[in-house]
């Protein structure tokens, strides 16, 4: 995986489907994979903003867990 992301973050079009991973030879077949990567990070952007409610910002006291 880390291999990968590092790839796409060089700009290779690097797809993935439910059999591997392959090289997307076009946008078409690299669409589903941005929408996938999009969905991902909205998922943790909005795992970030209600994890963040668990902090008192004014008292800045922790919730912990054991």
């Amino acid at each position: 995986r880390d291999v990968v992301r590092d790839l796409r973050r060089k700009g290779t079009p690097i797809a993935n489907s439910s059999k591997g991973y392959y090289l997307a030879r076009t946008y078409e077949e690299y669409e589903p994979t941005i929408n996938n990567l999009r969905s991902r990070a909205l998922s943790l952007l909005e795992t970030i903003k209600k994890t963040r409610s668990s902090f008192n910002r004014e008292t800045q006291i922790k919730i912990e867990f054991d």
